[in-house]
Parts: structure tokens; C-alpha cells; sequence
């Protein structure tokens, strides 16, 4: 009964959906890949947001600054437990200099979209910079996380076990 739902819903979503969007959600084990990216990513979100306050209290530099600099700060954590934990990066067939780079280019496309959000949020609506930097997390993260499921780490295991098993973390492929 719950595969003749599923087959129904994902039958309604084509109607409406591009058809690479509803591929890409229904990738089996896309969800618990999914779940395992947000699970570090709230760990790259403290150091993110940790290194916000910071910059936001010693009050050196803007809040547009400090929202973009902090995600670069989490920007290295996150790649670091990213690739162990979350994506099979050695079934891409990428060299590891290749994946490091396209993922810090989805890294800077992130930064570029927290500006983007926190200019709009603190500089045109007002908001509170802890509000804006809260609209920023939420669309960056998605946005980031579909750029790196489908373009850096595509061809990816995404049925991996949860915790580590998989990847390569030496050399270049």
C-alpha cells in the first residue's frame, strides 16, 4: 500500500515538477543521505555561527561580512565530515583535488547566496542580523546541498552506510 502511495505521489509531482527534480528526491536513499548531510552541517552551523558572534560582538566589521566570512569558516569543517560520512566520493571517479575544488566552488556559491540573503534581510528589510543569518542558513543549505548531491559528488553512493565506509581520503583517484 505505502509503494502504490509513493508511485501515486511521485506520479502527481512529474505533473508539476521538472522531471530531474523529482528524479533527484526519489533516488533511493536519497532521504538518509539527505539526514546525514544535515546532520553536518548542524555541526559546520556551530562553527559557522560561533564565528559569526564573534565578528558580529567585536563589532570590527559588517554584518554582511561577518554572515559571509562565518560560513567560510564552516565551509572547512563541513567538507572535512562531508566526504567521510555523507558522500562515497570515491564512486564520483573524481581525483580528490577535483572534488575539493568543485566543492569549495559550491562552498563560495554558498557564501555568495548568505550575502546575498543577509544584504537583502539586514540592509533593505530591516531584520535583526540574527533573523537574516537564520533566512541565509535555510536557503543556502538547500541550495548548496542539491549543488553538491547532483553535481560534485553525482554518481555517489547515496545507500552508504551512515557512518564512514567508503571514502577516500588519500590521494587522487
Amino acid at each position: 500500500a505505502i509503494a502504490g502511495a509513493t508511485r501515486s505521489l511521485l506520479a502527481r509531482a512529474r505533473a508539476f515538477a521538472p522531471s530531474f527534480v523529482v528524479d533527484f528526491v526519489a533516488t533511493p536513499g536519497r532521504l538518509l543521505q539527505f539526514l546525514r548531510y544535515l546532520a553536518v552541517s548542524v555541526l559546520a552551523l556551530s562553527v559557522d555561527l560561533a564565528a559569526f558572534w564573534v565578528l558580529i560582538q567585536t563589532g570590527a566589521v559588517s554584518t554582511v561580512f561577518a554572515g559571509a566570512s562565518s560560513v567560510m569558516a564552516g565551509l572547512v569543517v563541513h567538507y572535512a565530515l562531508s566526504a567521510f560520512f555523507v558522500f562515497a566520493d570515491q564512486d564520483t571517479g573524481k581525483s580528490q583535488a577535483r572534488l575539493i575544488s568543485e566543492y569549495a566552488m559550491t562552498g563560495l556559491a554558498g557564501v555568495a547566496i548568505t550575502a546575498g540573503v543577509m544584504f537583502v534581510a539586514v540592509e533593505v528589510a530591516s531584520l535583526p542580523a540574527i533573523l537574516a543569518k537564520g533566512a541565509a542558513v535555510g536557503v543556502t543549505f538547500i541550495a548548496v546541498y542539491v549543488m553538491r548531491a547532483s553535481l560534485v559528488f553525482q554518481g555517489s553512493d547515496t545507500s552508504r552506510p551512515a557512518l564512514g565506509g567508503g571514502g577516500s581520503h588519500g590521494g587522487g583517484n
